[in-house]
């Protein structure tokens, strides 16, 4: 398969997804109105919209990823013809759950005919495909997500340079033994499950939406911008400070959220050793924790995060991902990486999302992947693929190798601007010519 054409089709068929059951409801809850009739030299091309993109498959760049997606993810894992290939299989599970949202019954106050209300009900009892409708208009169409975007991008970047052994992450030293970490908890072994992570992202989604949990994340984001935090963990000389200090205030919480059975065992943490003056906002973080890991919890967050935390643990044994996060906020000081500004954008993003739409649909995506086994194997299949470091039989690269070098080209090409600027044209650009925020901003 001709990567160019791969990539293309794969675009082509999300965006054309997104705006077949997007357009169900219009930028205010109804039904959109047929497309207005325009030239058609108003509405740009595929290559003029992701520019980037097409000159990366025209040069060659994405030749890795072309091998790894053709040798690897494009067949299947068990040699069966009648075995769907794992990319072809995630790609089935989306489209699945996207016909079973859109044959759900219409929303409450709905006019007849439509499927979307003009007053939008609460998002727990709103439509999947209208609120996907209405999280598009909010944050593509009036570009108002694109700083979670700019944080997001570089810090994807950040890791895939880090893993490259590529300044200014980590000069002149690869860290592929983080790449074999991801593949290993993506093996679907005994002891790591996709479905466990699942289960974890819709229980922490639920905890998220209540009161309780949008005070954790108020007093997270205080803790995280407080001035006495960042130069403590950088000094080395404090128990847990430096890299090996965090390392090891990482695995006493993680070894003591493995054994717990009661919130109270919480209070054995060691706030007493970090910064004095920070500890009543510890106290009220670990008043939180004890709400959120309470064993009665439901749906339960304790029982998949010891699950996780037992995958992390036994397929990261030097702790190569928390000292990878340590080298990047801390040595290498990458802004994207302060916890400040990474919380900056977070509470940005729910001032903009004051609906919690965007939340509420991570949990409802979480929710169906976690009903389809299979989707759940291929997608597992896919991180596994990728990411490993161990070289086939007649091959001389890894799939990591030949993989990720391309993932961060592209990344470092702000594509991910560019697919905005995509889906917004597809949904409004033609259909209205209306002001494009996020285009402005994807850049020449």
């Amino acid at each position: 398969m001709n990567l160019k054409a791969f990539f293309s089709a794969g675009l082509g068929i999300a965006l054309i997804a997104v705006a077949a059951f997007g357009l169900a409801c219009g930028a205010n809850g109804v039904d959109a109105p047929a497309p207005k009739p325009r030239p058609t030299d108003e509405c740009a091309s595929f290559e003029q919209l992701m520019p980037r993109f097409t000159a990366a498959l025209k040069s060659g760049r994405t030749e890795g990823l072309r091998v790894v997606v053709e040798k690897h993810l494009l067949v299947s894992s068990s040699g069966r013809e009648d075995q769907a290939p794992p990319m072809n299989d995630v790609l089935r599970a989306i489209f699945q759950t996207l016909a079973r949202f859109a044959a759900l019954p219409p929303e409450t106050g709905a006019a007849p005919g439509e499927v979307c209300a003009q007053n939008p009900p609460p998002v727990a009892l709103a439509h999947p495909i209208c609120e996907m409708r209405r999280s598009m208009d909010v944050l593509v169409h009036q570009a108002k997500g694109l700083d979670a975007v700019r944080t997001i991008d570089p810090l994807l970047r950040s890791v895939m340079l880090y893993i490259l052994g590529r300044p200014p992450a980590s000069p002149n030293t690869r860290h592929f033994e983080v790449a074999q970490v991801v593949s290993d908890m993506c093996q679907q072994t005994a002891t790591c499950q996709l479905n466990d992570t699942l289960d974890l992202v819709i229980a922490m989604v639920a905890f998220a939406e209540t009161d309780d949990g949008r005070a954790m994340m108020d007093r997270f984001a205080g803790i995280a911008t407080d001035p006495a935090l960042e130069p403590f963990l950088q000094d080395d000389g404090q128990m847990y400070g430096g890299e090996n200090g965090i390392v090891a205030l990482a695995n006493l919480v993680m070894s003591t959220v493995q054994a717990m059975n009661d919130p109270s065992e919480l209070d054995a943490l060691p706030i007493d050793s970090l910064p004095k003056e920070m500890k009543p906002k510890l106290q009220a973080m670990v008043g939180d924790l004890k709400k959120m890991l309470d064993p009665t919890r439901e749906p339960n967050i304790l029982g998949p995060m010891k699950k996780v935390i037992s995958c992390l643990r036994t397929a990261d044994e030097n702790s190569d991902l928390i000292r990878m996060v340590y080298r990047l906020g801390f040595e290498a000081d990458l802004p994207e990486f302060n916890l400040a500004n990474i919380t900056g954008v977070v509470s940005g993003l729910r001032e903009t999302d004051s609906r919690g739409t965007l939340l509420h649909l991570v949990g409802t995506l979480a929710q169906a992947v976690r009903s389809d086994e299979a989707a759940v194997d291929s997608a597992a299949s896919v991180c596994r693929t990728l990411f490993s470091t161990k070289v086939a039989p007649g091959e001389s690269q890894s799939p990591a190798e030949l993989a990720l070098p391309v993932i961060a080209d592209l990344y470092s090409q702000n594509i991910t601007g560019e697919a905005l600027c995509a889906a917004d044209t597809l949904l409004y650009g033609c259909a209205g010519g209306t002001a494009q925020p996020a285009c402005e901003a994807a850049g020449p």
